[in-house]
């Protein structure tokens, strides 16, 4: 097992691991920095897009009809959900931080943030990819301007080190536990060495900041809704024509 393995790091590592790792003394702001940072690029770079994108084409046929066959009022089917599918994971993306850090649980105060990124990552990759591959959107798929390139492959790469973190993190936990047996009584134990042996976080989130982030993260979205997508869905229906 993950855990069993001896554990190596170099002295970086251990640095971030310490401060900014899984169970870090500073994970909680490093999380709200990040997914703030996600939010915006996704709902800067993606919203827009796909607005565009379902305005052009709001019915998707089979893939052997791109580019000969053009479904509007029937046939085929609506391309709006999958606007919405990103919508949904941005304002998730927007409220998980909030109500996820709060807890003294370390299960859903460290593990559980860490699986919902992870999650959030593979919808902002994967679900955006196969999707603009499939229906012909091939410079959507594979973007050349630098924020378009970011917005695809950063959460691609934070999948796996997301995924690596959790391996570490257990390794590093059932270390400390045997550990723990072996130090004296009355030597006080570390932050995460406590953690492990409790299960509890005792420096979690404030309530009324988990709340501020939400409500910032939440504004960009709207704002990002409201700026980038004036002339295309959801605000508007379809892209005005030629009459």
């Amino acid at each position: 097992a993950a855990a069993d393995r001896p554990i190596v790091r170099s002295r970086v590592a251990l640095l971030y691991d310490k401060y900014f790792g899984l169970n870090g003394e500073y994970f909680g702001l490093k999380v709200q920095a990040s997914q703030l940072l996600s939010v915006v690029l996704q709902a800067w770079t993606r919203l827009p897009l796909l607005g565009v994108f379902v305005s052009v084409h709001p019915r998707l046929g089979p893939f052997a009809d791109l580019g000969y066959v053009e479904y509007y009022d029937e046939g085929g089917s609506p391309s709006a959900p999958i606007f919405w599918t990103i919508f949904a994971a941005l304002v998730v993306n927007a409220l998980y931080p909030a109500v996820l850090l709060v807890q003294r649980d370390a299960f859903w105060s460290r593990r559980a943030v860490a699986v919902v990124d992870a999650a959030l990552d593979l919808v902002y990759s994967g679900v955006f990819f196969f999707a603009m591959l499939t229906n012909g959107v091939i410079t959507a798929a594979f973007p050349i301007w630098p924020l378009a390139t970011l917005s695809l492959f950063y959460p691609t790469v934070h999948v796996v080190f997301v995924c690596r973190a959790i391996e570490a993190v257990e390794a590093d936990l059932a270390l400390r536990r045997r550990r723990a047996g072996e130090v004296a009584k009355e030597r006080k134990a570390s932050v995460r060495t406590s953690m492990a042996l409790s299960g509890r976080v005792e420096d979690a989130l404030l309530l009324w900041k988990g709340a501020r982030f939400a409500a910032v993260a939440l504004g960009a979205v709207a704002a990002a809704l409201v700026v980038r997508c004036a002339d295309r869905y959801p605000l508007l229906n379809a892209i005005p024509g030629p009459c």
